[in-house]
């Protein structure tokens, strides 16, 4: 009966819940994840890595509540960045975050409370996506009254740039260079930004007639490596060339008629797809299907890899209370668990 019980609490609280970003501190030790009840969860790696770690070493070690759930996250420097559903940027020592279960608060080290209204879109705007750029305290916030912009870390409610022209909301965001980042929307295109030369490339993603699409024209997973770059959504995913501006190879294998692509990711030697099914999706450079590996999850929102030294993953998350992690690729080596709850084994990779 206590079984039974226990099991009855996981599976609501998996179907509830949602995570929506994960990032690694900048020392490789920590991952950090956010879901849909407005909390931050931190995680240590080097216990969950040991040879004989429980369940209890993999769940979160601090948990802090939020005003509103975080949909972007990413590291500049030594501070984690966060955008909130109603476009709240807050900036975070990582230290304080690590640190935070020392003391009794952990508060940001400013919050900037919205970007100016003067889109005709109503607010408050969601942030969707974060961008750093390398060596740098710049970064690009993508939002949902469709627009862009550029900050500085250190006065985050100082706009330098708009970018305009997404007929949707902004999905996602990829720096290319120091000068040049892509963004993908709801619109169906992804857009090649110069911030030099104000010069915009347009891809209609959503009108190549090479590309199945399923039953909406969204992009929303978006990654760059140097001259390419991968994107999909409810258009399948592909493979583009950014110089010659075409499509280079579609990213075809079995998967459900109507999956949405939600994350994509250019991991070392391959390329992971998630999205509206339990499997991550592998694949080549030339657009070959390597394989595809079930995973704990309802569906795929978040990918990331941490590849410093002996804690060295990737971490995948979703509809679930859990996060897989991967040592190997072929297969879940063990899952984070944001619950409180002892899980079983039947609950549970190991």
């Amino acid at each position: 009966m206590v079984v039974e019980e226990s099991d009855t609490v996981f599976s609501r609280q998996s179907f509830y819940s949602r995570i929506y970003r994960q990032c690694f501190s900048p020392d490789g030790n920590w991952l950090v994840v956010t879901d849909s009840h407005a909390h931050l969860y931190v995680f240590g790696l080097r216990q969950a890595l040991e040879l004989n770690a429980s369940s209890n070493e993999r769940r979160f070690k601090y948990q802090l509540k939020l005003d509103e759930p975080i949909f972007a996250l990413s590291t500049v420097h030594s501070k984690l960045v966060c955008g909130n559903s109603v476009g709240q940027l807050a900036i975070y020592n990582w230290d304080d975050i690590t640190h935070f279960g020392t003391s009794d608060r952990c508060d940001p080290l400013c919050k900037f409370s919205g970007f100016p209204a003067n889109l005709p879109v109503v607010p408050p705007c969601e942030i969707n996506a974060i961008a750093c750029i390398d060596n740098s305290s710049m970064l690009y916030a993508g939002a949902g009254d469709n627009a862009i912009r550029l900050v500085q870390i250190e006065r985050p409610d100082k706009i330098i740039s708009t970018f305009v022209g997404h007929g949707e909301y902004v999905n996602e965001l990829a720096v290319q260079s120091e000068h040049v980042f892509l963004s993908s929307s709801e619109d169906g295109t992804v857009r090649l930004w110069d911030v030099r030369s104000k010069y915009i490339h347009v891809f209609n993603v959503a009108s190549e007639g090479k590309l199945r699409s399923g039953c909406g024209r969204g992009v929303c997973a978006l990654d760059v490596e140097e001259d390419f770059m991968i994107c999909g959504g409810d258009v399948q995913p592909a493979i583009w060339h950014i110089g010659s501006r075409s499509l280079a190879s579609s990213l075809i294998c079995e998967r459900p008629f109507l999956m949405r692509c939600t994350v994509a990711k250019m991991n070392g030697d391959r390329i992971l797809i998630g999205g509206s099914c339990s499997d991550l999706l592998q694949f080549d450079y030339s657009g070959q299907h390597l394989t595809s590996v079930k995973t704990s999850l309802r569906n795929i929102y978040s990918i990331e890899t941490n590849s410093l030294g002996t804690n060295a993953m990737t971490t995948v998350a979703g509809d679930s209370v859990l996060i897989d992690a991967f040592l190997n690729l072929g297969y879940v080596s063990f899952s984070f668990s944001t619950t409180s709850t002892q899980l079983t084994n039947s609950q549970l990779y190991v």
